[in-house]
């Protein structure tokens, strides 16, 4: 009797750890997510998930979108002590928005926003390597900390710079964003 006790005891606290070390991510909706955000000054880390695998599908590959070194407990301690976090579950009106907003089209979809709304980083596709996160994480920081970032740029576009090196310098910090975004200030509507 005492093992199934201490067995189940032993459960319990691991999955405790385990679920302390998952992506804490709030539940309500994204603008409340971003004026939260604006409120404690905390940048937003924004998920889209993948579109669900057809069950018809080999288990190797409904497996694999399971393994990713987003859940690592590095990754997740980093999203969960800076960063207010949101899923965005595929297939949702909410997720349709943002989607179509900023151009997505490879899933999952990882979006970093400043406090105040601005996207200063995207990536797209899952790695079972959490140093892809990690990577991606630090690339935020580095356009956060760069007072001509994505945010600088985009502001600078609405006020109507147009000229011939300001676009050439935007283009560029829109490719450093992440792989094929374009602004939607520039896609046809």
């Amino acid at each position: 009797m005492k093992q199934y006790l201490l067995i189940g005891f032993a459960l319990w606290a691991a999955s405790g750890l385990a679920q302390a070390q998952a992506i804490r991510f709030e539940k309500d909706s994204l603008p409340q997510v971003f004026a939260r955000a604006r409120q404690l000054n905390k940048p937003v880390f924004v998920l889209i998930s993948s579109p669900p695998t057809p069950a018809a599908s080999p288990g190797v590959l409904r497996k694999s979108g399971s393994e990713s070194g987003l859940n690592a407990p590095a990754v997740a301690a980093v999203l969960n002590k800076d960063f207010l976090n949101k899923e965005l579950v595929y297939g949702t009106a909410e997720s349709a928005s943002v989607i179509r907003q900023y151009t997505v089209s490879r899933y999952p979809a990882c979006l970093y926003f400043e406090a105040d709304g601005s996207l200063l980083y995207r990536s797209a596709g899952s790695a079972s390597n959490e140093q892809r996160y990690l990577q991606d994480l630090q690339a935020f920081r580095q356009a956060q900390a760069d007072p001509q970032n994505l945010s600088y740029f985009q502001t600078q576009f609405q006020q109507g710079n147009r000229s011939v090196s300001f676009l050439k310098q935007y283009m560029s910090q829109c490719q450093q964003a992440g792989p094929s975004w374009t602004p939607t200030c520039w896609t046809p509507t």
